[in-house]
């Protein structure tokens, strides 16, 4: 603040302290603003986070974040540009609700990160902060061995094959003949590899055959069955 002295009747006014300034400093310190991240959550929980305005602000702060996501987990209305309001104890909580659906699908995470406004500065080291989501959905069952094909047949044996499963810990290969019906005359046969020889059966017989994939978790799941006839002597 200056003050300066004018010219009037009866004083002259001093050639070198004719004004005077006083300096005023401002007592009022822009709050700085940051984010924290709340515990991890499964899919349909709230990601929660924590807005902290230091010092806390004289009056309400609006301060704008935005909010984005790794994987599908939150609804197009909740992410993009949004605002939350500090109040003057300095601390606000904002929540992201997740949507719990029935798809197996990668975890994720939503993030808010901090955007410049009025009233305030972005923390420099507390700008963004991300609450992990977990799916909560299981996998698709393993599909089935989709192709068994009968390479070779003779009138006393038969040798299939079948393409190799990523999640197979082994195959079993089932066999039997409507002409001889009964539990005793069904044959199995365990295997890792992705072909067998069937032998000892009859000739000029017709054979139904089925290969299960046996999964690495104990699982196990029927192929196509296929049939075939044994060649004649005849």
């Amino acid at each position: 603040v200056t003050a300066t002295l004018n010219a009037g009747t009866g004083y002259a006014v001093s050639s070198s302290s004719g004004a005077a300034t006083v300096s005023v400093e401002d007592n009022d310190v822009t709050p700085v603003v940051s984010i924290a991240a709340g515990s991890g959550v499964t899919e349909g929980g709230n990601a929660t986070f924590t807005i902290t305005a230091s010092p806390a602000p004289a009056a309400a702060l609006t301060v704008k974040l935005s909010v984005s996501q790794s994987g599908s987990y939150i609804a197009s209305g909740d992410a993009g540009a949004k605002t939350v309001t500090v109040p003057t104890s300095g601390t606000a909580t904002y929540t992201v609700a997740t949507v719990d659906d029935a798809i197996d699908e990668p975890n994720g995470s939503v993030t808010a990160t901090l955007s410049a406004g009025t009233g305030y500065a972005v923390s420099s080291t507390g700008g963004a902060a991300t609450v992990s989501v977990a799916d909560n959905d299981d996998p698709p069952p393993v599909p089935p061995v989709d192709r068994l094909t009968v390479v070779e047949v003779t009138d006393t044996s038969a040798t299939l094959a079948w393409p190799a499963h990523a999640d197979a810990g082994s195959y079993v290969l089932i066999w039997y003949s409507p002409d001889f019906p009964g539990d005793a005359d069904s044959k199995e046969h365990t295997t890792t590899d992705t072909h067998f020889q069937i032998t000892e059966l009859e000739p000029d017989t017709f054979y139904s055959v089925a290969v299960l994939l046996l999964g690495k978790d104990g699982v196990m799941f029927k192929s196509l069955t296929i049939g075939f006839t044994t060649e004649s002597t005849q």
